[in-house]
């Protein structure tokens, strides 16, 4: 009877298994389908390639690089196996055992089958990673390669992915933004403003996976493909900006200011050859997005500028017919009491000319002016110079600065305005006003983008210069640069002063708005200038932010870089010298070699479709910028001397894997 009844308990229990099984095969399980189907399929983005973003003469600014994420299932690397499997890792990845060793403990304990161990690897150095697990699992007895087997079949495996590559690092970084790895959307700059245009297309697909966690993938010619995105070509110049974003440096470290931008401009067609500030950081590392690092103060900043403001009141009443450059105006020693306020200037004269005026900036020969003008005929010229106005850029949080309507305007608010306090512009709105005065009184559209290609390089869209206003007559123009050369030749901007060249520009110097009024201690100091004055191809506007060190008069702390850009960007323009250069300048020029500039663009690292590296020419750089280019390579790096590049090997131009030798002699 007990058997019987074990017997029938046996076979009930049979039954039950039978039909729980039979259910679950016949009848669908909600639950069930989700866990199958999360262990064997999962969902991937397929993206096209991020275009390209290049200078006006093609030369790469930033890039997509196909890289590869190598990926570890943590449950399939047996313990015994684990400290082989995390030297192997660390010899070829180059990273951390304790830290890699702690990562894969931890996942184990959850079952994972996923674990991102490292990022951005070249196809070469996983190629290599891979070849020596085979290696080691033929090299084993059977018992190895038995317990062996799932690190090889399921233990490692690789996702491709797409890294973006700036290869200026810090040069315009703030202008060019940044792109984030984890949305795949630009961040910040060009990057987000012209993301639409840069991403690729993109679609999610269904990935399958085998029983050995390897992926069922069709051949490649069969695989989903999405459609690239397309390249933006820039007006920049890589070597105007390289320059001007050294000039930007030097000046805001020399003194000790809160930050310096810049802008440069073709003043005949509007473009944009360089837009820097500083100080700023490689825009390879992700961290520096978090930090502040990347806000581009030459476009988002609108403030006070000061005195650059009176050369285009001084035209405005020029051009109406109001005053000439030789009209004497009473600056009544340096002070003027007005509608219950005290106008002072810094230089106390007499009587001044209008060419005088704005060589020493007077603020109350520039108020006198502006009083002369009217507040109607004042607010409407400076709306035509483009301030108060979008500048058509659109690049992201751009204002367009404050500019009251004239029936807002009090007396003694005019008065102000006349040198540059009551009203906010940009760097970039100012440079373009220049710029009109430098173009025979066309103001003309600022740009930044020149072409819009496709992958295949063909023309999608093309911008054209275009011109918005004729402000001034070309006759007041033309005046307007006569009377602004005085100011470098021997007024508040001698340090503007360009070997070889004539230049037309005027100073400021504005105190910065604070709470209840205005900073006893901050300032701004700006220089904004055009060259050659006798015939402009560039006008260059510079704004130092809160210098700490020494005098903050715009003339010490923007006109040197003013300088420095100018000449540089003659020579890389192929504009000859009109002008005698003295031996003197050639001397200190050469004697003092830490002042002089590098304009030559930084090397830049290229990858070929193998996963091999083509060597830069690093000649002529210091260690620091060097090691700066090399940084994402990984390569072994020896040097040996102090100072410049002098010798390297490999030579510029060789293909060498990632981890190769790599040797450097500076002297």
């Amino acid at each position: 009877a007990r058997l019987k009844f074990g017997a029938g308990l046996l076979a009930l229990g049979l039954c039950t298994l039978v039909a729980r099984a039979g259910y679950l095969m016949l009848w669908p399980n909600k639950m069930l389908e989700e866990a199958t189907l999360t262990q064997y399929q999962d969902v991937e983005m397929i993206r096209g390639r991020r275009g390209d973003i290049v200078d006006r003469n093609g030369r790469l600014l930033a890039t997509s690089v196909a890289l590869q994420d190598v990926v570890l299932s943590p449950i399939h690397i047996p313990l015994e196996h684990l400290d082989l499997v995390v030297e192997v890792l660390t010899k070829h990845l180059h990273l951390d055992p304790e830290n890699t060793k702690s990562r894969i403990l931890k996942k184990r304990e959850h079952q994972s089958q996923y674990l991102v161990i490292a990022k951005a690897v070249t196809p070469l150095a996983y190629t290599s990673l891979k070849n020596e697990i085979k290696e080691i699992y033929k090299g084993g007895d059977k018992a190895f390669r038995k317990s062996f087997a799932d690190v090889k079949n399921r233990g490692i495996h690789h996702e491709d992915n797409t890294y973006r590559y700036y290869t200026g690092k810090s040069d315009a970084a703030p202008l060019l933004g940044g792109f984030s790895q984890y949305s795949h959307r630009g961040v910040g700059g060009l990057e987000q403003q012209y993301d639409s245009v840069l991403r690729g297309a993109e679609f999610a697909t269904i990935r399958i996976r085998d029983g050995r966690n390897q992926d069922l993938a069709p051949p490649d010619e069969m695989a989903p493909q999405a459609q690239d995105g397309k390249n933006l070509v820039l007006t920049l110049d890589r070597r105007i900006q390289h320059v001007t974003d050294l000039a930007m440096a030097k000046a805001v470290e020399t003194a000790k200011a809160k930050s310096g931008f810049a802008v440069v401009v073709d003043v005949k067609t509007g473009e944009i050859l360089a837009s820097s500030t500083q100080p700023t950081a490689n825009i390879n590392d992700n961290s520096v997005f978090q930090n502040g690092m990347l806000t581009h103060h030459g476009f988002v900043d609108s403030y006070e500028a000061g005195s650059v403001l009176k050369p285009l009141v001084v035209a405005s009443a020029i051009n109406e017919g109001l005053f000439t450059p030789d009209t004497l105006i009473d600056c009544n020693n340096g002070y003027w009491r007005i509608h219950g306020a005290s106008i002072r200037d810094d230089h106390p004269k007499s009587i001044l000319s209008v060419t005088e005026v704005i060589k020493y900036s007077s603020n109350i020969g520039a108020a006198k002016v502006a009083l002369e003008l009217g507040k109607e005929n004042t607010i409407d010229y400076l709306r035509k110079f483009g301030l108060g106005q979008e500048t058509g850029l659109g690049f992201p949080a751009e204002p367009r600065g404050i500019l009251r309507s004239a029936s807002k305007v009090k007396p003694i608010e005019l008065i102000t305005m006349s040198y540059g306090y009551g009203l906010t512009t940009t760097l970039t709105q100012l440079a373009m006003a220049y710029a009109a005065l430098g173009n025979e009184g066309k103001l003309m559209k600022p740009m930044l983008v020149k072409e819009i290609t496709n992958a295949n390089g063909e023309v999608m869209e093309r911008f054209e210069p275009t011109e918005l206003d004729q402000v001034v007559a070309p006759h007041v123009a033309k005046q307007m640069l006569t009377m602004m050369e005085t100011v470098v030749d021997d007024g508040t901007a001698k340090k503007a002063q360009t070997p070889g060249y004539r230049v037309a520009g005027k100073t400021g110097t504005a105190k910065k708005a604070a709470l209840g009024g205005y900073s006893d201690t901050d300032r701004i100091g700006s220089f904004v200038g055009l060259v050659p004055a006798d015939n402009p191809r560039l006008a260059i506007a510079i704004s130092v932010d809160t210098p700490t060190e020494g005098l903050a008069y715009g003339g010490v702390v923007a006109a040197p870089a003013f300088s420095e850009i100018a000449a540089e960007s003659m020579r890389i323009l192929g504009i000859e010298p009109t002008e005698p250069i003295s031996t003197k300048t050639l001397t200190s020029q050469t004697d003092d070699s830490s002042e002089s500039l590098v304009v030559r663009p930084p090397a830049e690292i290229i990858w070929t479709e193998k996963g091999e590296i083509i060597v830069p020419n690093l000649t002529g750089l210091t260690l620091r910028d060097a090691l700066s280019t090399l940084q994402i390579a990984n390569l072994n790096l020896r040097f040996k001397g102090s100072g410049r590049v002098v010798e390297q090997y490999p030579a510029a131009g060789t293909h060498i894997a990632p981890n190769e030798e790599f040797e450097i002699l500076l002297q």
